[in-house]
């Protein structure tokens, strides 16, 4: 075999084990990083992944984690936190002080980040929420743990967090709309184990094995929601059936509907104060920090209405939502599309001359609304979100005579992808 020929089969054997790792298969992460640790060019690379995976795969892999020095030597200086949640679940048993010390480090990595923190899974935080929970007895270092789990920008690859983060949820007594963050979390899970074997299949090039494991991952995904429905609120039952239609999983509504029923234990009402704290916020919505503090007092109102209401009805806790979804639409929309109509009045002055009495009642949110500066400023967020329907319709091949639509169209087509998440599915007019 040529050394060209070599360089690229480990080049690619180390890709796998990294794909692996990314999937959630450490076992096979594990087994192909293993035998590229001494090669000069790889070796470093090839040993942090399999030290990651030997973290993973559980208790029974630590002990030959520990021997990893050099690894670890590394992931010690790393400050954006890749590897140090690893390292503490290696700590916590043997050193639990150093570990205590180190959640406090993660929060300020965290706090240093705008509430993210960087890591492959979140099966470490989540194994540290355990331990600050069941050991230090750190009530409000677990919630805020949980926080940065719930937080993860990616989808939860592997099961046990799924079900170690209902866990959690229960020991910690969570509030009920915390529930359907998990609900979330465990359909988004459901969909990809549903495509893991496929993908695997095709990206490997020995998948055997990883096929297999990855469709009784996707079978047993079943007895992790039985579980968690078994001890959890009532309410998740509920969660799951009105999630499922907005993260292209509709059929998986009438699995839970035909094989699983909710317990008949409601949620709690009325939560520990951490969940609602501006720290937790901002570990839980990636976004926290990039609106106004008007606007985070409004999300923050809303979760603890969301979280302490006697009632049923949490329309209290959804206005103030609604409140800080339209401040932040108003910011990012109406103020621009406001600010180009005015700088090109001639748009709106051909509608008004140009348009038939029923094009101009069609258009009247933009010749009437957005064309009027004191107007635009007293837009509600049913206007807005009429905006943005008749732009993504417009974008998408509807035909108007509106110049200002067609402006205000262009203007935001660039923000297609965030706004089609807005509305569609919408009943608004367009």
């Amino acid at each position: 075999m040529s050394q060209k020929t070599r360089q690229l089969r480990d080049a690619k054997l180390l890709n796998e084990a990294q794909i692996c790792l990314q999937f959630g298969y450490f076992e096979g992460a594990l087994e192909r990083a293993s035998g590229l640790q001494l090669h000069p060019e790889l070796g470093q690379s090839a040993r942090f992944t399999a030290w990651i995976a030997r973290v993973y795969l559980g208790e029974g892999h630590w002990k030959a984690a520990l021997k990893m020095r050099d690894v670890i030597d590394e992931v010690k200086v790393l400050t954006g936190g890749q590897g140090f949640t690893e390292y503490l679940c290696l700590l916590k048993d043997s050193y639990p002080e150093a570990a205590a010390e180190g959640i406090k480090q993660i929060l300020r990595v965290a706090d240093a980040q705008h509430g993210v923190f960087v890591t492959w899974h979140p099966s470490g935080i989540l194994r540290l929420a355990e331990f600050a929970f069941g050991i230090l007895q750190d009530r409000r270092s677990a919630v805020l743990l949980i926080s940065i789990a719930l937080g993860f920008r990616r989808i939860f690859v592997s099961l046990g967090d799924v079900g170690r983060l209902a866990r959690l949820l229960i020991a910690l007594d969570a509030p009920i709309c915390i529930w359907a963050d998990w609900c979330s979390v465990l359909i988004q899970h459901m969909h990809f184990a549903t495509n893991r074997a496929s993908i695997l299949q095709e990206v490997l090039e020995a998948p055997g094995h990883s096929v297999r494991w990855a469709l009784a991952e996707d079978a047993a995904s079943e007895g992790t929601l039985k579980s968690a429905l078994a001890v959890g609120p009532c309410e998740t039952w509920a969660f799951l059936q009105s999630l499922v239609p907005h993260l292209d999983a509709v059929g998986l509504a009438a699995i839970i509907t035909d094989r699983f029923v909710p317990n008949n234990e409601p949620g709690k009402r009325g939560a520990d104060a951490f969940w609602s704290e501006p720290i937790a916020l901002r570990y839980r919505y990636f976004w926290y920090d990039m609106i106004t503090s008007t606007e985070q007092d409004l999300v923050r109102n809303g979760d603890w209405a969301m979280f302490g209401l006697p009632t049923h009805d949490f329309s209290m806790a959804l206005a103030q939502w609604w409140r800080a979804l339209e401040s932040v639409l108003k910011r990012s929309v109406v103020d621009l599309l406001s600010s180009t109509f005015a700088h090109q009045p001639q748009l709106a002055d051909w509608d008004r001359e140009s348009l038939s009495p029923k094009r101009k009642k069609e258009e009247s949110v933009f010749l009437e609304k957005l064309a009027i500066p004191d107007r635009a400023a007293k837009t509600t967020l049913y206007d807005i979100l009429l905006v943005l329907k008749k732009c993504e319709s417009t974008n998408e091949g509807d035909a108007v005579g509106s110049r200002l639509r067609l402006e205000a169209a262009n203007v935001l087509k660039r923000y297609s992808a965030q706004i089609g998440t807005l509305t569609k599915g919408s009943t608004l007019p367009i």
